[in-house]
């Protein structure tokens, strides 16, 4: 039976997100409950085995990035890439959370959800960043996951493309609205 792995900052073992006095078991119990993402025990060890060396959510983000790519020598899986975004994301990454939006916007090692891919490029977008500023505005636009709503799409879009985000500009003249 697989395990759900909620991946919150304080239930992880590695140095700077581990809650002070929580056991191993009680990290587990809370693993279980993560939305879009079933893991098997072995996998939940596996992953945070690999997370005892690392010091920093960059650290993390860059593992989520290599296991998405297949690069620095790690292979591609998009279920581990998903599981370090997630981690990342929670310390309030925005590159990690834009990219936990795309997985789950296209259902790349999770589950695929629009309302979770708006949740986390909101997140993102919130931050500053243009990538997740330009699919917040899309979902807008389209009505996934959130309601349709042409003036907030264009708000994201603009906030993206002032930022030099080529897509948004791209988007935004074809819909006649720069």
């Amino acid at each position: 039976m697989g395990l759900r792995l909620l991946l919150l900052p304080l239930f992880v073992t590695f140095g700077f997100a581990q809650e002070p006095g929580a056991s191993r078991e009680e990290q587990v119990s809370l693993l279980e409950e993560m939305k879009g993402i079933s893991y098997s025990g072995e996998e939940v060890e596996a992953i945070i085995r690999e997370l005892e060396g690392l010091s920093s959510v960059e650290d993390v983000n860059r593992l989520g990035i290599d296991y998405a790519t297949g690069e620095s020598g790690k292979p591609k899986n998009l279920r581990k890439a998903a599981a370090f975004f997630r981690l990342a994301a929670e310390k309030k990454h925005a590159d990690a959370q834009s990219r936990l939006g795309f997985m789950y916007n296209q259902g790349w090692g999770v589950s695929l959800s629009y309302k979770e891919s708006a949740i986390w490029f909101e997140k993102a977008a919130i931050q500053g960043n243009p990538k997740a500023q330009f699919n917040l505005g899309l979902l807008h636009h389209y009505g996934l996951g959130v309601p349709k709503d042409d003036d907030l799409a264009l708000r994201w879009l603009r906030k993206s493309a002032d930022q030099g985000y080529e897509y948004a500009k791209v988007t935004l003249k074809e819909i006649g609205k720069r």
